[in-house]
């Protein structure tokens, strides 16, 4: 069994235009040294933050599939397969399957906040693939209570997002204050990020911000002191393809 646990203190953090967009990230790119590296298919998640707002201008990207999560207020996205910008808002999510190469834009309007996650897809074929891009409204993303639980599904569990990336779930936690169990598999790897709130996870303490890697366990066993948010995806410990860490990092 294993947990470990990245408090938001000890997480990569940068920033854009000057301070108009502020990240702090649990799996920052391998070259900024933070303390976890890519593991399983998911290379990269940010937090990403901007109180008055800001364009993040074109910039590209090859082989990877990057998912966006609106958690707060609005954002625009282009990308030049759409030519065209596409607004989102709070619950809403997109996704790009960037193959073969396509190059996209945000802008954050005041009081917004997302993730973006990049998972490999095994990118040695990808970089072949014609790239594709998909939104997602909030509506579209089936919300199930499971005891004490309700959970919203993005990926898995009959939700809309479809990945070449293998065997992942995607989903949000939402939960009350007191004990809660969530059934895990062994042959997966549990990574998530604590919206709002704290709870006891297992025997270990997280807050609000921090971020935990679950291996080998059967179950997780939450106690929560208040109401709070858990976003959660599981990746599989074994893959049938070699991933861009595993590749360069040889």
């Amino acid at each position: 069994m294993s947990i470990f646990i990245l408090p938001r203190e000890e997480q990569v953090e940068s920033e854009f235009n000057g301070g108009a967009i502020l990240e702090n990230k649990p799996i920052g790119f391998p070259q900024e040294g933070g303390l976890i590296k890519p593991y399983s298919n998911l290379f990269y998640w940010a937090n990403a933050v901007s109180e008055n707002g800001s364009l993040l201008g074109e910039h590209p990207h090859r082989g990877f599939e990057i998912l966006t999560f609106v958690l707060q207020g609005k954002i625009e996205h282009y990308d030049s397969k759409t030519k065209d910008w596409i607004p989102l808002i709070a619950g809403d999510a997109q996704i790009i399957r960037s193959g073969s190469g396509i190059t996209h834009a945000e802008n954050f309007f005041p009081a917004s906040r997302i993730f973006q996650i990049w998972f490999d897809p095994g990118i040695e074929r990808t970089l072949n693939i014609e790239p594709s891009y998909n939104d997602y409204r909030k509506d579209s993303f089936p919300i199930i209570q499971k005891d004490t639980l309700s959970i919203k599904y993005y990926k898995g569990n009959n939700a809309p997002i479809e990945m070449l990336s293998e065997n992942i779930e995607i989903y949000e936690i939402q939960f009350s204050k007191g004990i809660h169990i969530i059934e895990t598999s062994t042959e997966m790897i549990y990574s998530a990020y604590q919206i709002f709130g704290s709870i006891h996870i297992n025997g270990y303490i997280l807050n609000q911000n921090d971020f935990f890697i679950a291996k080998n366990e059967e179950s997780l066993n939450i106690e929560a002191n208040s109401d709070g948010k858990l976003f959660m995806i599981s990746t599989p410990t074994q893959m049938s393809y070699k991933t861009y860490y595993e590749l360069t990092n040889r």
